[in-house]
């Protein structure tokens, strides 16, 4: 039993004499554990987005004048799959918004102190998160919305492929708004949002 215990005890003053020493590992030793916990961490959300489609959306317009002295305009958007997996189903909708110069309609709303969007969807109800900051109110004849539906099947990742429109506005107008939305894959609800606005050149 002594040839047992001597080496214990051996141990255990080892640690006294050195307890200072041992005591300053312990910082060292939570260090190592957070960064060995961090790392894990990175390595599982890095894994996730890499399996995870995205889209990155690039806006553009250009504007002619017409012989009637109307506007015509091109709305250019390039859909690229900036991920390292396939999208499958590309659709969505393009909304081109005429901004300036105000309606005869829009300077009476915003004359009235109603000047944000209403946050009120198609069907009449509330839309949930909805920021009134981040829209005018605008009459539906200053809203043009183009489906997007015809589209390849799917986007290879590096993949890109352009949706466009013409339209043809009123000869004063001089600033426009474009929203690009396309719906996420396996989602409800969920989009790649784009939206920009456009000073027309004169």
């Amino acid at each position: 039993m002594p040839l047992i215990l001597n080496p214990v005890r051996r141990c255990v003053d080892t640690v006294k004499r050195h307890k200072d020493f041992f005591l300053s590992l312990q910082p060292l030793a939570t260090i190592a554990a957070l960064l060995v916990g961090a790392t894990w961490t990175y390595t599982l959300t890095n894994q996730f987005r890499e399996t995870q489609p995205k889209l990155t959306i690039k806006q553009e317009v250009s504007n002619w004048a017409l012989a009637d002295g109307s506007t015509l305009i091109r709305v250019d958007s390039i859909l690229t799959n900036s991920s390292k997996v396939q999208i499958k189903g590309v659709k969505g909708r393009m909304i081109v918004l005429r901004i300036l110069p105000e309606t005869k309609e829009q300077a009476e709303q915003y004359r009235a102190g109603k000047i944000y969007f209403p946050c009120i969807g198609s069907t009449g109800a509330p839309i949930p998160t909805c920021v009134p900051e981040k829209g005018l109110n605008l009459p539906a004849a200053s809203r043009h919305v183009f489906p997007i539906n015809e589209l390849a099947g799917y986007l290879e990742p590096g993949e890109s492929t352009p949706y466009w429109r013409y339209l043809q506005l009123d000869k004063d107008v001089q600033v426009v708004e474009v929203y690009t939305a396309i719906e996420k894959p396996g989602t409800q609800g969920d989009n790649w949002v784009f939206d920009s606005v456009f000073t027309l050149k004169r």
